[in-house]
């Protein structure tokens, strides 16, 4: 008996929805969009993102180990206050880590992950068009 091929599924890993709100969130924080000492609240953040709270809590909890956010009792998160040295070595850092990755990553790219890598740009570009 022949197996019939399961088509994709389309969802998104929560895993890599929570890594998504890390990096959106991380870009507002260090472009100054999000100032020190602003509360994060879950609720919203899940709102404008469009998602539930689970992965924004695991995102806070991500950045928290950053050191970008901090937890605070009875206030949730807030964004962390950075010195602009503590800003140039995340920085470095992750110029130094998103190298690694890359040079690591790309000799096992195929031609599906292109594909996709392709249409994930293509609906960033479109978030970026409807949001402004």
């Amino acid at each position: 008996m022949e197996a019939v091929a399961q088509p994709k599924s389309s969802a998104i890993p929560r895993q890599s929805l929570a890594a998504a709100v890390v990096e959106r969130l991380r870009e507002k924080i260090l472009s100054g969009e999000l100032p020190e000492g602003e509360q994060l609240r879950q609720e919203a953040i899940a709102e404008e993102f469009e998602i539930s709270r689970i992965p924004v809590r695991e995102a806070l909890s991500h950045l928290a180990g950053e050191g970008l956010v901090k937890i605070v009792g009875n206030r949730g998160a807030v964004v962390a206050a950075l010195s602009p040295d503590e800003i140039m070595q995340l920085f470095e850092t992750r110029a130094v880590l998103e190298k690694y990755m890359l040079r690591e990553a790309i000799p096992n790219i195929t031609d599906d992950d292109l594909r996709r890598a392709e249409e994930t740009l293509v609906q960033y570009e479109q978030s970026l068009e409807h949001d402004s």
